[in-house]
């Protein structure tokens, strides 16, 4: 057994508890007759965030339990199955020849009582003596569970040592065993139009009032190309089909507005018609290309001229403000008197025309699932985001389904589902990093992945960031608001968790209701429900063991054994502690996982904590 200290808070409550002690007789190498109680007796303690317990417990000493030249130590340990920790406040009471002596020594030899700030005085050996006890115990980190035991020995008559060892109250700290319900999605699959669009601009030059196309102008071939090469994948594809594409030749602010109007439409045709000729439409094909003009006005010259902080850009500004429901005519007289009017046609009219052009077309719906895994792999770009969905519902492993997400989030950068979907198969595999990394792309703001990031969150203890993502959310999304009282739980919040989980009446409800001392409550929860994994038969067990009920708590610990976190858990369980020297809890605690797992018919893994 290892003895190991620990530093401890006071608790400010119980330091005045302290003073209120009297004392009995007896000497501590006689066989006592009686032993020191503890109230209230069969304490569980609630283990904090901080991993600290509150204890609070009053120890009857009966009479002549030491001798009267003896002194006294109440000393607590944090004991589990194989281990022991110290280093926490301890209670001396003196006897009444013991604390004479004392003074004496103090006084004649100037001797120092180590002690002496934890030493009571007895007064009479007769009486049972009532001694309160109060700490905040700071728990190591590597202690789930155990109990607090009160070392009793003696010093002073020479032949005095250890007493005893009483219970003082078990360690529970069940919070760990809730987790966060997977954000699982999986959305029902139904064929629908596959609507897309796409749209250019190609910046042409033309001979000064002139709409017919020259290629050999300025960059005029490598615009057209641009646009050729937006179109003739989709005009060759089997499985799309082209609905309209509108061409738009943006007028300029100089020369007169409907001759310009005009000649932008004349352009706009041009390029209609050079498109019809490259792809060698037919006619009823040509008809779904269209044409139209757009004014530019004076506004975009007069963003350039700020962009290029010009000295001119204030007289411009005053013109356009001045006659701002005029139309581009009116507005030219006056800009084209300004003094630096050549300076501005010059450097910002410029000399290519802008033509627009949005195209539309659908992609062909696949109906069948035999259909989607056959042109998955060689068509993934004609997939719509649902499609995808559906093909990941079909592969069988994690793996296989990690492979369709990324590939969807590929084309729909901005899929919550896939990202969720990725994010949750990372966290049952244990790559929290993994599905950080498909998480961190999106902002915490989107309610869609509210739940997903607050999984990660809590498997990376980040609990306060979890309960700030789903709190906001929780009124609307069901699955929030249950996670929300599983992390509020996480955080030590149980009477808030309460309020939320307690209407679910599962084994996370079930597991604070325990944390919070409802055993009834409890039991009345797992007896009702039809849940038989090895967390739930862990809670039944704990709940039996509450009730006393010996046999029916070993029954549900030996199914919950499949689970090892769960049977390593067992160990140092408080409620078990009556069961720990028996045959059956031995074998339960050291079957080996492999056998017990096939035995119950289920996996022993992560998904049961």
């Amino acid at each position: 057994m290892s003895i190991k200290r620990y530093p401890i808070i006071l608790c400010a409550a119980w330091a005045a508890c302290l003073a209120a002690v009297a004392v009995a007789g007896g000497c501590a190498s006689r066989k006592q007759a009686a032993r020191v109680d503890v109230l209230p007796a069969g304490t569980i303690l609630a283990v904090d965030s901080a991993r600290r317990a509150d204890v609070c417990a009053s120890f009857r000493v009966p009479p002549r339990y030491v001798g009267k030249r003896s002194r006294l130590f109440i000393t607590p340990v944090v004991a589990t199955a194989d281990s022991t920790y110290g280093g926490y406040p301890e209670v001396v009471l003196d006897a009444p020849i013991y604390a004479k002596k004392k003074e004496r020594a103090a006084v004649l030899l100037d001797a120092t009582d180590t002690v002496s700030a934890f030493a009571l005085t007895r007064r009479e050996r007769r009486d049972t003596v009532t001694v309160r006890y109060g700490a905040t115990m700071q728990l190591p980190d590597s202690v789930a569970g155990g109990e607090v035991l009160a070392v009793l020995s003696a010093d002073g008559c020479g032949a005095c040592s250890g007493i005893d060892t009483v219970p003082v109250a078990g360690l529970s700290d069940l919070t760990p065993l809730l987790a966060v319900k997977d954000p699982w999605l999986e959305p029902d699959y139904v064929p629908a139009p596959k609507l897309r669009q796409g749209s250019g601009t190609a910046r042409l030059q033309f001979v000064i009032n002139r709409y017919d196309i020259n290629l050999r102008l300025g960059n005029n071939r490598a615009e057209l190309d641009t646009m050729l090469a937006a179109l003739r994948p989709i005009v060759a594809d089997t499985l799309a089909s082209l609905d309209s594409v509108h061409i738009v030749g943006v007028a300029s602010a100089d020369g007169s507005l409907p001759f310009n109007t005009r000649l932008s439409r004349d352009r706009a045709n041009s390029a209609r018609r050079w498109l019809l000729d490259s792809l060698h439409l037919s006619r009823n094909e040509a008809r779904k290309f269209t044409v139209d003009s757009r004014p530019e006005g004076w506004l975009p010259v007069l963003a350039a001229m700020r962009l290029a902080n010009d000295p001119d850009t204030a007289g411009v500004a005053d013109v356009l403000n001045r006659l701002a429901g005029e139309n581009d005519d009116v507005q030219e007289r006056l800009i084209r008197r300004l003094p630096a009017w050549k300076r501005i046609r010059s450097l910002y009219l410029p000399s290519d025309r802008k033509v627009d052009y949005a195209y539309f077309y659908r992609m062909r719906s696949f109906n069948t699932d035999a259909e989607l895994l056959a042109l998955y792999d060689v068509r993934p770009d004609a997939f719509s985001e649902g499609e995808f969905l559906r093909v990941s519902a079909l592969r069988a492993t994690p793996q296989e389904k990690l492979d369709v997400y990324a590939t969807l989030l590929h084309y729909y950068p901005a899929s919550c589902t896939a990202a969720s979907n990725a994010a949750t198969l990372h966290l049952r595999g244990d790559s929290v990093a993994e599905a950080r990394q498909v998480l961190d792309a999106f902002a915490d703001t989107l309610p869609c992945l509210a739940n997903a990031k607050a999984a990660l969150y809590v498997r990376t203890d980040e609990l306060a960031r979890a309960e700030g993502l789903l709190q906001p959310v929780a009124h609307a999304d069901s699955l929030a608001h249950y996670n929300l009282g599983v992390v509020k739980a996480r955080r030590y919040k149980l009477d808030e968790a309460y309020d939320i989980l307690a209407s679910y009446a599962d084994v996370n409800a079930a597991l604070v209701a325990l944390a919070l001392g409802r055993t009834a409550e409890a039991d009345t929860m797992l007896t009702a429900l039809a849940d038989t994994t090895a967390l739930a038969e862990y809670a039944r067990a704990l709940v039996a063991a509450r009730l006393h009920d010996g046999e029916a708590a070993l029954e549900h610990l030996a199914r919950a054994a499949a689970c090892p976190a769960l049977r390593e858990r067992a160990r140092t369980e408080y409620e078990f502690v009556p069961y720990r020297r028996t045959e059956a809890f031995e074998e339960i605690v050291n079957a080996d996982s492999g056998e017990r797992a096939a035995d119950s018919g289920e996996e022993a893994s992560r998904d049961d904590l």
